[in-house]
C-alpha cells in the first residue's frame, strides 16, 4: 500500500519533467513563464539526482521545485482560494450547518470565520511575494483586480482588521503587479501586460469604470494612479503607434485620479486606520515589500 505522502503528491498532482526541463537544470539556468532567466547553482541541479535521499527529502525537493517552476498555476490557485474562502457555503466558511467554533492547533476554541479570515491573509502574502519572483500574466491581474473588488464590498462599513488587511494585501499585489512589468520591460524584452493589446484596451476601460460605492471607487483610484504609472514608464519602450493613445489614457487616469486626491484616501483609509497601525509583524513586512517596490 502507498503511503498518505507519496499517494497524495506524487505523480497525481506533479507531472514528470520533460526532457527539455532537465536539460534546463543540468545547464543552470531555468527560465520561468514570464520571466527571464534565472540562475541555479550546484545545489539547486543536485535536486535532480535523487538516489539516497528518503522519501521526505524527497517529497521536500520535488514539491519545491514543481512549485517554482508552475508558479504561475500556484499562483491563481492562490487567487482562486482567497476568493473560495470568504464564500458562505462548504468550499468557504464551511456551509450554514457547520459548527461555528472550532479548535486551533493549540487546543484552543475559536471561531470558525476568523481561523478562515486569518488563512486568507496569509494567503494574500503568499500572492504578494509570489509577484516578486515572477511578474503577472494578464489573467493573473484581471483575477486580483475581480478578487480585489470583490474584498472591498466585504469590508464596506466593516471595521474588521483582517479582512481590511486582505483587502490591502490585494491592492499591494496589483500595484507591485503593473509597476514591476513596467521596469522590467526594456527595448530587447516588452511588457508582459502591455503587449498584449487586447488587455491594454480591456483594462483601462474596466479601471476607468466609475462606480458609486466611496470605498471601492478609493481603492480604484489607487489602481489608476499605478496603472498611469505602468504607462508613464513605457513611454519609451512604446511603439510609436501607440504612443497617442497610451497619453490619452494616462490623461484620463490622472484626471480622475487627482480630482479624487488619492493620496488622501491612502492616508485617511489605509495607512491610519488599525489595520496598518499594529504591530503585526506580518503588515510591517508587506508594508516594507510596498515601499521598497515602489
Amino acid at each position: 500500500m502507498k503511503s498518505w505522502k507519496t499517494s497524495q503528491c506524487w505523480p497525481e498532482f506533479y507531472p514528470p519533467p520533460k526532457a527539455s526541463d532537465r536539460a534546463q537544470v543540468e545547464s543552470k539556468e531555468v527560465r520561468l513563464p514570464y520571466s527571464g532567466l534565472i540562475p541555479l547553482d550546484g545545489q539547486d541541479v543536485q535536486i535532480w539526482g535523487l538516489q539516497g535521499l528518503g522519501p521526505l527529502d524527497i517529497l521536500r525537493f520535488t514539491s519545491g521545485l514543481w512549485q517554482l517552476c508552475l508558479i504561475s498555476g500556484l499562483r491563481q490557485r492562490l487567487i482562486s482560494l482567497i476568493k473560495e474562502l470568504n464564500r458562505e457555503e462548504p468550499a468557504g466558511l464551511g456551509g450554514p450547518n457547520s459548527e461555528r467554533y472550532i479548535l486551533d492547533s493549540r487546543g484552543a476554541l475559536v471561531e470558525r470565520r476568523a481561523v478562515v479570515c486569518r488563512e486568507r491573509l496569509i494567503l494574500s502574502h503568499c500572492l504578494v511575494l509570489s509577484l516578486l519572483v515572477v511578474r503577472a500574466s494578464p489573467k493573473d491581474v484581471k483575477d486580483i483586480l475581480t478578487t480585489l473588488k470583490d474584498s472591498v464590498e466585504d469590508i464596506s462599513g466593516s471595521a474588521n482588521i483582517v479582512k481590511n488587511q486582505i483587502t490591502f494585501s490585494l491592492l499591494i499585489s496589483l500595484i507591485i503587479s503593473l509597476i514591476s512589468d513596467a521596469l522590467s520591460a526594456s527595448p530587447d524584452e516588452m511588457s508582459i501586460l502591455s503587449r498584449d493589446a487586447s488587455f491594454r484596451r480591456d483594462f483601462h476601460e474596466t479601471v476607468m469604470a466609475i462606480g458609486n460605492d466611496q470605498i471601492i471607487e478609493g481603492c480604484m483610484h489607487c489602481v489608476r494612479l499605478a496603472w498611469a504609472v505602468h504607462l508613464m514608464i513605457l513611454q519609451d519602450v512604446t511603439d510609436a503607434s501607440e504612443i497617442n493613445n497610451d497619453v490619452r489614457n494616462i490623461n484620463s487616469c490622472l484626471e480622475v485620479v487627482f480630482s479624487n486626491n488619492v493620496f488622501q484616501f491612502l492616508i485617511d483609509k489605509a495607512l491610519r486606520t488599525p489595520a496598518y497601525q499594529n504591530d503585526d509583524e506580518d503588515m510591517i513586512y508587506l508594508c516594507s515589500i510596498l515601499r521598497s517596490s515602489s
